[in-house]
């Protein structure tokens, strides 16, 4: 973990040129040891001039106390991209970033701190960005405190599914602050912070919220049932006309005989009777079922934020009257999926030490895949 600097200018002051060239904050170059900053391969102290051409190399792979993040290996994600100074993972959902009093031991930190140990890094758990709990995507984690610091602009891109059917895009320029009585919930307001969002619609879906398969499989056995029963009137019938050819050839049935296959015969009736109603009713509780089934339409969009309010893209769909859908803090809770319809897909940025441009992406998770498929 190295940075290094070629020097521009004859009779330079090393620490300007830590601060002013390599961004290194003035906290971080008290903790770094005099031994790990080399000019020329050679140990030299900040206060001590360099030359034009001179190589300017910092270690800044210091030992670092992590021991208030307990490790947690049953933590899964995903690992989108890592390299000596980053680590850039895909949260799952139902997970906090960061610990919290009801979630000490599992946040995704605390499987970022497994997996250091893991591979022998002592440096703190640092997310360079957060995500809501029940947001999946993407979150970078700094291996030094020189990317936290460097690492602040970068584009972020969300994909979220809307309740009903939005069109076109737009940019959503509203205030947003703290809900007056409330610690967690935001709230439009024109004196609270600037908050901006691009949005755009790429498309819109519809799906039957009561399963049609169940419908479709009463009917079948319903249809089943009819069936069964006209075959059992066939054979019903056909078993009186045998009896009679029997009777009249033989005409040794008694009366006695008689009278009990009419009685019979009427019980057979009567109980036929009682399963055609019931069948009637079973039928019109069915055709009440299909009654009942809801059309619900939603829209996948994609949004870009400019600014990273807490909440932001909830609060600000919802104001256009399309909150996320399953969102049960700023729209209602839905059957169709069981959080809120968010995921952090990509994030670009330059990389602070390497000047690279970075895009990283992140597939949409399997609960809001299975809502786009027609």
């Amino acid at each position: 973990m190295e940075l290094e600097y070629i020097v521009k200018k004859d009779e330079d002051d090393i620490k300007r040129i830590l601060i002013e060239e390599l961004k290194i904050s003035k906290y971080q170059i008290k903790r770094i040891d005099e031994k790990d900053i080399l000019v020329n391969n050679k140990n030299q102290r900040t206060y001590q001039k360099v030359h034009k051409g001179d190589l300017i190399t910092i270690n800044l792979n210091y030992y670092e106390d992590n021991s208030n993040i307990v490790p947690n290996p049953d933590i899964k994600f995903e690992i989108l991209y890592e390299d000596d100074w980053m680590l850039i993972v895909n949260k799952p959902k139902f997970i906090p970033v960061h610990p919290t009093m009801g979630h000490y031991e599992d946040s995704l930190s605390n499987g970022i701190k497994y997996y250091y140990d893991k591979i022998g890094l002592n440096k703190k758990i640092r997310p360079v960005n957060r995500l809501d709990r029940n947001t999946t995507g993407i979150v970078i984690f700094a291996k030094s405190e020189y990317i936290q610091n460097n690492l602040t602009k970068y584009n972020k891109e969300y994909l979220a599914i809307v309740e009903g059917k939005l069109e076109g895009s737009g940019i959503i320029n509203k205030g947003i602050s703290r809900k007056k009585g409330s610690i967690i919930e935001r709230c439009i307001d024109n004196n609270g912070k600037e908050a901006i969002t691009y949005y755009e619609a790429i498309k819109n879906y519809e799906k039957i919220i009561r399963n049609k398969e169940i419908i479709n499989y009463k009917k079948t056995f319903y249809n089943e049932a009819e069936t069964n029963q006209k075959n059992a009137n066939n054979n019903d019938i056909i078993e009186n006309i045998n009896e009679i050819v029997n009777s009249q050839e033989e005409r040794k049935i008694n009366l006695q005989e008689k009278r009990k296959i009419n009685l019979q015969e009427e019980r057979n009736i009567n109980s036929q009777e009682k399963r055609n109603i019931n069948l009637q009713e079973e039928k019109n509780i069915t055709s009440q079922e299909e009654k009942d089934c809801k059309k619900v339409e939603y829209t996948l969009v994609k949004c870009i934020l400019e600014t990273g309010r807490t909440h932001q893209i909830r609060v600000h769909l919802a104001s256009i009257n399309h909150p996320i859908l399953g969102d049960s803090l700023y729209g209602k809770e839905s059957n169709l999926i069981d959080r809120q319809a968010l995921h952090a897909y990509k994030i670009s940025f330059v990389h602070p030490v390497t000047n690279e441009r970075i895009e990283i992406t992140a597939d949409l998770p399997d609960d809001m895949k299975g809502l786009l498929i027609t």
